[in-house]
């Protein structure tokens, strides 16, 4: 036997789906906003977000202004993922 159909659909609505974010071009978002640069993005990875590590240690590399994201990562890299290109 199943359930009854108030008891599915009281079930449906308080359902909340896994929305996995990513950006039109299936690159990573990373940096200031541009109208908010206090604003550090770190999003669109999709089902990749153990990506996020890495893009964690580029804002850091933001924040702190130590420079170490361009010893880690390639330059292409950087330059891809730069949220201004996003017009946000």
């Amino acid at each position: 036997m199943g359930l009854p159909i108030d008891e599915v659909k009281e079930r449906i609505t308080k359902l909340r789906p896994g929305l996995r974010p990513v950006s039109p071009d299936e690159q990573m978002i990373i940096g200031p906003m541009k109208h908010f640069p206090n604003v550090i993005l770190n999003t669109g990875y999709g089902p990749w977000g153990f990506y996020c590590f890495g893009g964690a240690k580029i804002v850091e590399d933001i924040l702190e202004n130590v420079g170490e994201a361009k010893d880690l990562f390639h330059p292409k890299l950087l330059e891809s993922v730069k949220a201004e290109r996003m017009y946000i």
